[in-house]
């Protein structure tokens, strides 16, 4: 595991403008929910004018408004710092796929940060690197046998 810091906020764009993009969905439906209901109740109970009630709502809200006006930049930034613990491993192995597959040459051992999530599927696919180098050093008369000993026995079963 490595411990260095990740020098790119934005490792999977798609996945982490998708998480941002929900982020600032429910801080908007959840202000919206709190606007509504007050003015919903205070319309049933108190008869009084939209326009009043809505003039009466911005003067109660408009602190916490702008208090989550200011820290939602924040929670969007910790959404992409937080989601490129999973986006970081998931494009490591990516990268691992597309070298075996475009040059044929088994792929590095891939490396995350401690804090990083998707240990458990580095570590499998680290094992699964090592097969197919253990298997590409083996010598083709051999490889041929285990495999035949392979099928034989998947029959037998």
């Amino acid at each position: 595991m490595t411990k260095n810091q990740r020098k790119k906020l934005l490792v999977d764009k798609s996945l982490q403008s998708a998480l941002a993009k929900r982020t600032v969905m429910y801080w908007c439906t959840t202000w919206l929910v709190v606007f509504t209901l007050p003015i919903m109740v205070r319309t049933i109970t108190e008869q009084l004018p939209f326009n009043m009630l809505a003039t009466e709502l911005i003067k109660d809200f408009w602190f916490p408004i702008t208090i989550s006006l200011l820290m939602l930049p924040i929670v969007v930034w910790d959404s992409f710092r937080f989601s490129s613990r999973v986006a970081g491993p998931v494009f490591r192995i990516n990268e691992a796929i597309q070298e075996k597959r475009e040059t044929g040459k088994n792929a590095d051992v891939i490396r995350v940060r401690d804090q990083d999530f998707c240990q458990g599927l580095v570590d499998n696919v680290n094992q699964l690197i090592e097969m197919l180098v253990e298997k590409a050093d083996e010598p083709a008369g051999v490889a041929a046998k285990s495999q035949r000993t392979e099928q034989t026995s998947g029959s037998v079963n």
